[in-house]
C-alpha cells in the first residue's frame, strides 16, 4: 500500500513509447554484458506501431565490427533487443 502513491506518481510521467525503445536497447545490451569498457551502441526507433532496433558491437581491438537491424511489432521490444544481440554476436550471421 506505501507505494500505491509513487506508482500513481510514476504512472503519471511514464512515456510509454520511450519505455519500449528503452526496453530494447536494455535487453541488446544485457544480452551482451555490455558494461563501460564495450564499445556498443543501440538505437531503437518507433514507427507507427513497429519497432525498429539497430545495434552495433566493435571489438575491443577494434578488428572486428558487427551490425544488425530488426523490425517487429513494438510489443515485442525485448524480444527484439536480443534478436539483435544474438545476431551481432561472433559466429553469427549479421546483416
Amino acid at each position: 500500500r506505501g507505494g500505491e502513491p509513487l506508482a500513481r506518481d510514476l504512472a503519471a510521467i511514464d512515456h510509454a513509447e520511450s519505455a519500449r525503445r528503452a526496453l530494447a536497447e536494455r535487453a541488446f545490451l544485457t544480452r551482451l554484458g555490455g558494461d563501460c569498457n564495450v564499445p556498443l551502441a543501440a538505437l531503437g526507433e518507433l514507427e507507427a506501431e513497429a519497432l525498429r532496433l539497430r545495434g552495433l558491437v566493435i571489438a575491443t581491438d577494434g578488428s572486428r565490427v558487427a551490425a544488425a537491424e530488426r523490425v517487429a511489432a513494438s510489443a515485442q521490444a525485448e524480444a527484439t533487443g536480443v534478436a539483435v544481440a544474438e545476431a551481432v554476436l561472433p559466429g553469427s550471421r549479421v546483416s
